[in-house]
């Protein structure tokens, strides 16, 4: 975390918050606070972020579309369902696909949105939607890393179905 804050920091420093490299660093900055749990943080700098990349680079961009896929992870995970599905459902996975060469992008934004349906309650919507993402994701190479929490979704969905 403290290495990703450095780099952001001088990044603003050095370009200024509306370069693309510093709103880049700031996505990054935002996925790290994700990661270590600091949801609050994370929410801040990827709303900003994804303002700050729309304004630069266009609705269609790849990081836009990046952006606002972890933006609608983080709203799901604070309990915002509603507008974490309202916005993974107009993420374009081909140019979110674009933004990475991570593969699968599409299935990954698949299980995120069985992950939110699930959270909503519609668990039979969720559990196939999940079930058909993870066989894509697997198609598709998805690490077993990156894949592991959306199987837990499901395996604690349908524990909880019985």
């Amino acid at each position: 975390m403290a290495t990703q804050r450095d780099v952001y920091q001088r990044a603003l420093a050095r370009w200024g918050s509306r370069n693309q490299y510093t709103l880049v660093e700031q996505l990054n900055l935002g996925s790290q606070e994700q990661e270590v749990g600091d949801l609050k943080a994370a929410l801040a700098d990827l709303q900003m972020a994804e303002r700050g990349l729309l304004a630069v680079s266009g609705e269609h961009s790849p990081t836009v579309q990046a952006a606002r896929a972890m933006l609608a992870d983080v709203l799901s995970q604070l309990g915002r369902n509603v507008e974490a599905l309202a916005l993974v459902e107009h993420v374009d996975p081909v140019a979110y696909q674009a933004s990475t060469s991570d593969p699968g992008r599409a299935a990954v934004l698949k299980a995120l949105q069985a992950r939110i349906l699930l959270r909503l309650g519609r668990r039979a919507e969720g559990l196939s939607l999940m079930q058909q993402a993870l066989r894509d994701m697997q198609a598709a190479g998805v690490s077993e890393e990156e894949m592991a929490p959306y199987r837990q979704s499901l395996s604690e969905s349908t524990l909880a179905a019985k």
